[in-house]
């Protein structure tokens, strides 16, 4: 995955989406002041793509071991990973609607994971016949 060009349509799509929802949260009253992070929203949401991407199953192990170490010079301002994950929070609406964006034309053709799985015993044996 290219992250230059990941980091890039983050990006420019913060540059656009942020100005708006901060807008409509001053007017339905919801406003707060925003300092200023280290780490910027479009940063925080291409590690947490990368991640979700990487196939690793836990992000700290991530964090630590391929972001800390083989991308420092992509991401200079890099955060600790517990400062990392109170800023998630933060990535989570942009996030889901950067993401939204990026859904392609429905062609009609769909596929699911059918994978059976074990969950519980079903009690339908033990019901009397005629309930």
């Amino acid at each position: 995955m290219d992250i230059l060009r990941l980091f890039y349509d983050c990006d420019e799509f913060c540059r656009e989406f942020v100005p708006q929802l901060q807008a409509r949260q001053v007017a339905e009253g919801q406003g707060h002041r925003q300092r200023e992070k280290t780490l910027s929203l479009s940063e925080g949401m291409t590690i947490l793509i990368l991640f979700h991407t990487s196939g690793f199953r836990n992000f700290k192990t991530f964090s630590r071991h391929q972001v800390c170490r083989h991308l420092p010079r992509a991401f200079p301002h890099l955060v600790s990973y517990s400062r990392f994950v109170a800023l998630e929070a933060d990535a989570l609406l942009p996030l889901a609607a950067f993401l939204a964006t990026r859904f392609g034309q429905c062609t009609g053709l769909s596929f699911i994971d059918s994978t059976p799985r074990k969950v519980c015993h079903t009690l339908a044996h033990q019901v009397p016949p005629g309930l």
